[in-house]
């Protein structure tokens, strides 16, 4: 609220202006506060309309003090000390201060790839009794299974 007064009293900043708040929803929020059901709050607003319009201002006000965090219950801080489960203090990113547990420092394990020591090719043949002449570009042709080009024998039909 940049010296915004009643009955407008909330700056907007898309409108960059003064505006007034809805006097319906912040009645409703005030209303749930004393743990009245929705009904009820309705029905009370129904009867004196004006009067809450008027106090909308005041409503807002009200309700912009009782927000809650947006911790969990068993971390927030009381009394800006931790609980034993959650011993850090931070800020969340509603900046709300919250308690954590520590993080743990993740150690990386650094895998050595053993090096593959390359023979010649020639070497390698000799154990398959594949010539070198045979290679195509210096790989091993692939090794085509029997079975894999046995024709098909072909339905007749009746």
């Amino acid at each position: 609220m940049e010296n915004c007064k009643a009955p407008n009293c909330v700056f907007n900043e898309k409108k960059n202006k003064c505006v007034k708040p809805n006097p319906y929803v912040q009645w409703l929020s005030k209303c749930r506060k004393t743990l009245n059901s929705i009904k009820k709050c309705k029905s009370l607003y129904n009867i004196s309309i004006e009067k809450h319009k008027k106090k909308a201002c005041d409503y807002y006000l009200e309700n912009k003090k009782n927000i809650k965090t947006t911790c969990p219950k068993n971390r927030i801080p009381i009394k800006d000390k931790c609980p034993n489960d959650y011993p850090i203090k931070k800020l969340n990113k509603n900046n709300d201060e919250c308690c954590y547990k520590e993080r743990k420092q993740i150690e990386k394990k650094v895998i050595k790839k053993i090096p593959i020591i390359k023979k010649e090719s020639v070497d390698k043949f000799k154990d398959i009794n594949i010539k070198p002449e045979k290679l195509i570009n210096g790989k091993l042709p692939k090794l085509v299974n029997k079975y894999q080009h046995k024709p098909r024998v072909n339905k007749i039909p009746k």
